[in-house]
């Protein structure tokens, strides 16, 4: 009964979405942020999702390169590696990697004149930005936000006016972490990630 109430009120907000964004001449700008390090299947499962989905008329891919995680590889050659993994579907999305610390200038630059703004997030990421105080988030007009599992009901019942829920099936098991794990122990068959990816991964000993 939990699962059934949670698929309809997914329903209910797709629609919800739909008509925010093709109920309104104001075209929409997408913008997905990420570590991206390496970038992975279920990157490319929730990005393509994105485009499907919520029909943006501009997706930006952003690359983070401040806070206190620490990456593994350069902004460059994560930059790189989206570029590569998104090859297919490269004409309908641009991939930047952060320019200021504060994420706020960056995306107010995103912003166009004349354009609204969504966030394609992790669960993980908007529970984050729910503790933030008003002052500190990112300004936007909607967030799609993707459950880390098919199991979402305190997620739905977290959610604020602005947000939907953007399910993507077949990523619970996937992360950059595990791709590490698998790299550096040369199970180069179970890396969950595109092949011309691995392949710039290999040749510039990346997470080896």
């Amino acid at each position: 009964m939990t699962c059934f109430l949670a698929k309809g009120l997914v329903l209910f907000n797709c629609f919800c979405g739909c008509l925010f964004l093709h109920g309104n001449d104001t075209p929409i700008i997408g913008v997905y942020s990420g570590s991206f390090d390496p970038p992975t299947t279920a990157h490319y499962k929730i990005i393509l999702a994105a485009i499907e989905k919520q029909k943006f008329d501009k997706f930006v891919i952003y690359v983070n390169q401040y806070g206190k995680k620490p990456y593994r590889a350069t902004p460059a050659d994560r930059k790189r590696m989206v570029e590569l993994l998104l090859e297919d579907i490269s004409d309908v999305i641009s991939v930047v990697i952060q320019g200021n610390a504060d994420k706020r200038i960056d995306y107010r630059n995103i912003r166009q004149p004349g354009y609204r703004l969504a966030l394609v997030i992790g669960e993980d990421s908007y529970f984050k930005r729910l503790e933030l105080p008003e002052i500190q988030k990112i300004p936007v007009d909607k967030i799609f936000v993707v459950p880390r599992a098919s199991e979402f009901t305190a997620l739905q019942q977290a959610l604020g006016p602005e947000a939907q829920i953007m399910y993507v099936p077949d990523i619970d098991n996937i992360s950059s972490t595990k791709v590490c794990q698998e790299l550096k122990a040369g199970n180069f068959s179970k890396i969950d990630t595109d092949k011309m990816v691995l392949k710039y991964i290999l040749e510039n000993r990346l997470y080896l």
